[in-house]
This record gives structure tokens, C-alpha cells and sequence, in this order.
């Protein structure tokens, strides 16, 4: 309600006698500004006399206006704010909005609530073709509700298109009103490195300084924007196929010491993260030093697999999510062969979080974290860039429903 003065009160009182709704947030508002202007103004021109003549005049025409208008046009007049319009974000916006310090933030709370039993999440649905899938992907956490469409094309970058995009419908969970349609590109990238780098900070040793990534993909450079919001980053060592794509990471990140190397070479690290869409084994067992953590990323479907299995049996596994995991996360492959079992799970990441299980205990322990991404992450991020969004205003809105 627009804030007024004695004047103010008069003429809602005024308004009120009239017949005029008291819910009529705008054309009352429009109304009472009017009058104080019209007030303003006459005492500009010493004409008191023309005070209540202009005024009675203003509210007429617009209580009459307010009389000739349907009831329905009336409650669309009075909606609340917050159902009013639906935000439409594009990516640029989004991006925008996204600062990885509070993504991280957002992402640990949402595993906090989900451990307590105050957020939702069925498994993701998968939609698989010949050239790639797309995942289904609603949730709820306090206050927040939506669900996410993402495909997954490997062979889109040719075609200058990212192997992932991601649109989200984000929803007032109370009447189920769709607030904002985003694009979800980023805030996957986003969410994705958050969470990794999160697992790390309960799973890897406190004394990490190295960090190696495989795959030099649009993932690694939120895997390293991340893990340097929480580690003290003193080398990055990086493994990757495509030269140029090395390269060109190198030279987004000037503020750190990266290199590019051999694979066995990326693996002496302290934290290692596999972000590669690969179906066979890559990472050898031999090859991974005591006290490493590793982020497996890569597998978030059906038959992708990126460790080979035996680092699985001497290590400290958890994973985000123990259904998706056993479908679709680097557990998968090893489950259906018989050569890992699901009880061999030590924890899920918001079970450590939260406390009930502890995270690393032997500085000597391999630890792996299966990342399958969850919707949680999505509808935590997506809540903070609604609310971001609809703070700074300016932003494309429609009456969509």
C-alpha cells in the first residue's frame, strides 16, 4: 500500500465511503498519489479553493471507472504481488545472478533439509534417444518448489551448442503458481561444482592444495571456481583429450598456477574430479595415492562409468543420492556386474552434513563422492536467483496464468 500521509488517510477513508475495495492495491494507490499531487500543486498556486473541487473530481471518474469494471476484473486488479506475474529469466539474467559463494551456501542448506526430512525429491525420470536424454527433475525444499527439464547431447559441440541446457519452472509451493521460468544452464554448472566442492570440504583432507580435473568442459571451470571458494588452491593440474580446450581454460583462470598433463599425472592430486561423459573405466586403480578424494561427476546415467570398480572396493564411498546412484550414478556399471554392492554405500552427503555419519576419519582413506545431481541443488539455486531477481526488479514479467 502506498504509504501517505493525514491527506493520505482522508482520502482512504474517503475512498472506502465510496464503495471503492479496500484491496485495490493499484488503481487506490494511483488514486491517493493523484490526490496528493493535485493537493501539492494547488497550494503551489494558493488556489485552496480548487482543493476539494479537483479532488472530488479525481476520486468521480475513478470510482465510476471502478463501478463499470467486472468483479473479476476487480480480483485481478487486487491480486497479491507475490501470484501478480511469472518471471521470465534468460540466461544471461541468470548468470547474472549466480555468485558461487552463495550457491554453495544454498546447495548445503538444501542438503541439510533433505537429511531432517524437510524437503522432497523423487528419482529423476530419464527420457533416453538415439543422440542423447533428458531428465525430469521436481523438488521442494522450504519455501521453494519447481522442476527442472535437462538434456544431455555429447555430440552438440560441433554444432556450437552445450552437450547440457537446462530450463526450470520454479513454483509457489503454497498454490502451486508459477513465479519465474529460467533458463537452468548455469545454475546446473553451478550447482554441480557446489556440491562437489562441498563433499570435498567433509570428505578431503583439510591440508588439500592440489586439485586435478579430467574433462576441460564447461564443468571444470565451476568445479574449480568452487573448490577455490573452499580450498587454498596452490596447483590445478588438467587432463583432457583437446588440447585447445586445456588451453582455453588456462586462460579463463590467470589467478592460478594450471597445467596441462597426463592423466596418471592429473591423478596425484589431492582432490581429483572426473567431469567426462565416458562408458568405459578410465581412472586406474594404481594409479590413485592414499588420502586422495575424488568427485566422480561424470556418470548421471545408465552404463557411464569413469573409475575403474577396484578403486570403489578401498575406498569410502558416498553418494548423493542412493536410488539414482545405484541407477545412473558411477555405482551402476559395478552394481549390475556384481563386482560393488549398494550396502557397501558408507553415507549419503546430507547424512554427513548433517552429522549422523561422519566424513573423513583416516587421513590415509581414498574417498569418492558419486555426484548424480540432485533437483534439490536446483530448486535451492533457483530460489536464490528468484529472490535476487525479483529484489532488483527490472526483469521480463507476464500474466502467464
Amino acid at each position: 500500500m502506498h504509504k501517505t500521509g493525514r491527506l493520505g488517510g482522508w482520502c482512504e477513508f474517503l475512498l472506502g465511503d465510496l464503495g471503492v475495495p479496500p484491496n485495490l492495491i493499484f488503481p487506490q494507490d494511483w488514486v491517493i498519489e493523484g490526490i496528493e499531487k493535485t493537493f501539492v500543486n494547488a497550494l503551489d498556486i494558493h488556489c485552496h479553493c480548487l482543493i476539494g473541487a479537483l479532488t472530488l473530481s479525481y476520486i468521480i471518474d475513478v470510482t465510476v471507472y471502478l463501478r463499470s469494471i467486472s468483479e473479476g476484473d476487480r480480483v485481478s486488479l487486487a491480486r497479491s504481488e507475490a501470484d501478480m506475474s511469472t518471471l521470465f529469466l534468460s540466461k544471461n539474467d541468470v548468470r547474472s545472478l549466480l555468485n558461487m559463494a552463495e550457491v554453495i551456501e544454498a546447495v548445503e542448506q538444501a542438503f541439510k533439509d533433505w537429511a531432517l526430512g524437510r524437503a522432497k525429491m523423487p528419482p529423476k525420470a530419464y527420457l533416453v534417444l538415439e543422440q542423447g536424454d533428458f531428465r525430469a527433475m521436481p523438488g521442494a525444499i522450504p519455501g521453494a518448489a519447481g522442476m527442472k527439464w535437462v538434456n544431455v547431447h555429447p555430440q552438440n559441440q560441433p554444432l556450437g551448442l552445450p552437450t547440457i541446457m537446462a530450463i526450470l519452472i520454479y513454483n509457489d509451493p503454497a498454490t502451486g503458481y508459477p513465479l519465474a521460468v529460467m533458463d537452468a544452464t548455469d545454475i546446473t554448472a553451478y550447482r554441480t561444482g557446489a556440491t562437489a566442492a562441498m563433499a570435498s570440504k567433509y570428505l578431503a583432507r583439510k591440508n588439500s592444495h592440489t586439485l586435478g580435473i579430467v574433462g576441460a568442459g564447461r564443468q571444470s571451470y565451476t568445479q574449480l571456481m568452487a573448490h577455490g571458494e573452499l580450498f587454498d588452491l596452490r596447483r590445478i593440474k588438467v587432463f583432457d583429450q583437446r588440447a585447445a580446450a586445456v588451453e582455453t581454460l588456462i586462460k579463463s583462470f590467470p589467478a592460478y598456477s594450471i597445467q596441462a598433463c597426463s592423466l596418471e599425472e592429473m591423478v596425484d592430486s589431492d582432490i581429483v574430479c572426473t567431469v567426462t561423459p565416458a562408458r568405459e573405466p578410465f581412472l586406474k586403480s594404481e594409479w590413485v595415492r592414499p588420502g586422495t578424494h575424488i568427485n566422480a561427476i561424470g556418470a548421471d546415467a545408465e552404463g557411464k562409468e569413469e573409475l575403474d570398480p577396484s578403486i570403489l572396493k578401498k575406498a569410502v564411498v558416498v553418494v548423493d543420492d542412493l536410488r539414482q546412484a545405484a541407477a545412473a550414478g558411477e555405482i551402476n556399471v559395478p552394481v549390475r556386474k556384481g563386482l560393488f554392492a549398494v550396502e557397501e554405500v558408507y553415507a549419503t552427503l546430507g547424512e554427513i552434513v548433517v552429522g549422523k555419519k561422519q566424513g573423513r576419519k583416516d587421513p590415509q582413506a581414498i574417498t569418492i563422492f558419486d555426484s548424480t545431481g540432485v533437483a534439490i541443488e536446483d530448486i535451492a539455486v533457483a530460489k536464490l536467483v528468484y529472490d535476487k531477481a525479483r529484489k532488483a526488479g527490472g526483469y521480463l514479467s507476464l500474466d502467464f496464468v
